[in-house]
């Protein structure tokens, strides 16, 4: 073979070899080889991966450089990493959440459960990797943060109207000799009101929460973990209309109390259509200091979530040992939170790739039409659109009925802009001014 051979297409070739474990596809044929650059004995490549913290990433260099080099005439092989780039719905003016990358929530639905010490692995753990990550810890009535990360009452600076958020440094253990020091951004209502209580109605808790979203400057992140308070209320509402999250994790542990309100949180999620990756089974087991064997006290429930959700268990995380200190400190990385952000990732990108392809869209002065793929074409006139707006200022939250009437509207309504909102709503932008109208794909079918 000679020099003159080499070309895209033979890179191509070769590189499809290599495999990606989750998805079952080669790089090549998963979309991941791009930007490919010759000029021997010099090639240059691009792998774009699903999420930054893919954990086969430095595997996938490492074989593509390898397989590279065996190519006559290489004599070097520069490959280099990115991650898709993702259009995010944000309900806000210059809200802090701009240049956040993924956003990740984890709930539980019931409190007790170990949520929050799970969302601070996960956030540390990611940490600890070298990515740039942030937790935002919006449980107004029970801010778990400052007491995991060793915090007390602290005085949040502000700048140019964004609260800061604090930065904390995690220092590797001595066991951990390759981790370096890392930096982890924290946001916790618990950092405002210290031990006093809070003492608010819904709209008063509401109106926080949207504070703690937008106006925390969180500058550029790669993952963003949020801590959600336990049960479906006004918080995960407000949540879920004001920012479009990537994914959330649903945390539990095997008690049959525990997984009857994961059900219901499972369900609520389903309905502000967050994609669920998963279940961390939290205190499933401990390790019997005399047998030295692993003892479930509450036996293995997460099946049956599986079997109704077929949600993907993620992680099963053990009781503490108060006689070995705190194994699942944020500041001191373990196996078990080593799995937890593996299998997290794992799941996020299998999400990513798995989904359909996006619905066509079209519009002009007086209707809309939506192509899904193997579907006939669905069109649907502008005002019949308009007046069947979810939002809560056109339709009443309580009673589900209109409140805005098509012989009302202008007689020339008509979109100026759409945008697909992931895989289930889009987003109209009205020439009536009206923008706040998320419309989900299962409406659109039914008009």
């Amino acid at each position: 073979m000679s020099k003159a051979m080499v070309d895209a297409q033979l890179i191509h070739e070769k590189l499809s070899q290599i495999i990606d474990p989750d998805l079952k596809l080669d790089i090549v044929a998963a979309g991941f080889v791009k930007d490919i650059y010759i000029k021997l004995p010099k090639i240059r490549l691009r792998l774009e991966l699903t999420t930054p913290a893919c954990p086969v990433k430095d595997d996938f260099k490492k074989q593509a450089e390898s397989i590279l080099l065996e190519l006559p005439g290489v004599e070097s092989v520069e490959v280099t990493l990115s991650a898709m780039e993702k259009k995010r719905f944000i309900g806000a003016d210059k809200s802090g959440l701009a240049d956040v990358k993924t956003i990740f929530a984890v709930a539980s639905c019931k409190g007790g459960v170990g949520k929050s010490t799970v969302a601070a692995l996960l956030a540390s753990q990611l940490a600890y990797q070298g990515h740039k990550v942030g937790l935002l810890d919006i449980d107004i009535f029970g801010p778990s943060v400052p007491t995991l990360f060793k915090l007390k009452y602290n005085a949040l600076a502000m700048q140019k109207n964004m609260i800061m958020p604090l930065e904390v440094s995690l220092a590797a253990n001595s066991a951990e000799k390759n981790l370096v020091k890392q930096k982890l951004k924290l946001m916790s209502f618990g950092f405002l009101l210290g031990d006093a209580p809070a003492v608010m109605r819904g709209p008063m808790v509401s109106n926080y929460v949207q504070q703690g979203i937008h106006r925390v400057d969180w500058g550029l992140l790669e993952y963003l973990i949020i801590d959600l308070p336990p049960g479906t209320g006004d918080t995960l509402l407000s949540l879920g209309q004001s920012v479009q999250l990537d994914a959330a994790l649903m945390i539990s542990t095997p008690a049959e109390l525990s997984l009857v309100d994961v059900s219901r949180g499972i369900i609520a999620f389903e309905k502000l259509k967050i994609p669920m990756l998963g279940i961390v089974e939290n205190m499933a087991f401990f390790t019997c200091c005399n047998c030295g064997k692993d003892q479930q006290l509450f036996g293995k429930s997460a099946a049956l979530l599986k079997e109704r959700f077929g949600l993907d268990l993620l992680c099963r995380l053990p009781f503490l040992d108060p006689s070995k200190g705190l194994s699942f400190s944020p500041f001191h990385p373990s196996a078990f939170s080593k799995s937890l952000v593996e299998n997290t990732i794992r799941a996020y990108g299998r999400h990513l790739k798995n989904k359909e392809e996006l619905p066509k869209l079209y519009f002009d002065s007086e209707k809309i039409t939506i192509t899904w793929s193997g579907e006939p074409p669905k069109t649907i006139k502008n005002n019949l659109l308009r007046s069947h707006c979810p939002c809560a200022q056109c339709k009443d939250e309580y009673t589900g009925v209109t409140k805005i009437q098509k012989e009302t509207l202008q007689k020339n309504i008509m979109p100026l802009r759409i945008e697909p909102l992931g895989l289930y709503s889009i987003l109209i932008h009205w020439n009536d001014g009206h923008h706040s109208g998320i419309y989900p794909y299962a409406l659109l079918k039914q008009l």
